[in-house]
């Protein structure tokens, strides 16, 4: 069956939702994060929708305002008014929405999900976002400038893979500085998720509530391997299930 294109608005700026629509009565949602767009990090978003979609699972993707091929704003009001439209569309044709999302989407979740499961692929950890870091890329006009960089500190590495980037394939982003400091904000408030896909060395995070904490020590942050991509959507299929 062909993808569906779904225009939806917001303050009068449109954007597009890719929904694949299954016989089952349950969808999928992905949120991508920060350093990249609806597909993920070497696809990595487009691979698991297949998996899914195989499953029998209508799947659906969409990219965050001004991230991607989108040319609105990059403002994170706007990224919950996109994720509310978004729900309410999907509300009107499922039964229930499961949603799979990078790590730095905790921020849009400081209340329980109950349209479904909600998995965070990753932590994104208060403690690895730190604004001095910020201000080494702050330009004139207020803007942070992700250069490509193929060796840098660990420091720098903790806080751009917590955003989702992945700096050594990618350069030449710009964001507000205004944006991150929301961003830095929310990071700070309480998260609640149904499974936390947690990877690499963690930190203890106070303000993280998951109902199951799924441990990937040596799986890496933005699952840019094939042998974690298989075991991450195997571990996926096996918590979301085709009722």
């Amino acid at each position: 069956m062909r993808p569906e294109i779904i225009e939806l608005s917001i303050n009068s700026q449109n954007f597009n939702v890719i929904l694949s629509p299954q016989k089952n009565p349950d969808a999928i949602l992905f949120l991508h994060g920060l350093g990249e767009d609806r597909t993920g990090i070497n696809y990595f978003f487009a691979n698991a929708e297949k998996v899914q979609f195989q499953r029998g699972f209508s799947v659906c993707r969409f990219n965050w305002s001004g991230l991607g091929e989108d040319l609105g704003d990059l403002n994170l009001d706007i990224w919950k008014s996109q994720l509310k439209e978004v729900l309410k569309y999907l509300k009107g044709r499922f039964r229930k929405i499961h949603i799979i999302a990078r790590n730095i989407c905790r921020i849009f979740f400081d209340a329980p999900y109950k349209l479904g499961d909600l998995c965070l692929i990753g932590h994104s950890h208060p403690c690895f976002f730190e604004n001095s870091i910020l201000n080494q890329f702050c330009n004139e006009n207020n803007l942070i400038i992700v250069s490509q960089k193929d060796s840098y500190s660990l420091v720098e590495e903790l806080h751009w893979t917590n955003l989702s980037f992945e700096t050594s394939s990618i350069g030449g982003l710009c964001f507000p500085s205004k944006l991150f400091s929301q961003v830095g904000i929310h990071l700070k408030k309480n998260c609640y998720c149904d499974y936390l896909f947690s990877m690499g060395t963690q930190k203890y995070d106070s303000t993280m509530f998951s109902l199951k904490e799924i441990n990937l020590p040596d799986t890496d942050l933005l699952v840019r391997k094939e042998h974690d991509r298989n075991i991450l959507n195997n571990l996926l299929s096996e918590v979301i299930k085709v009722e």
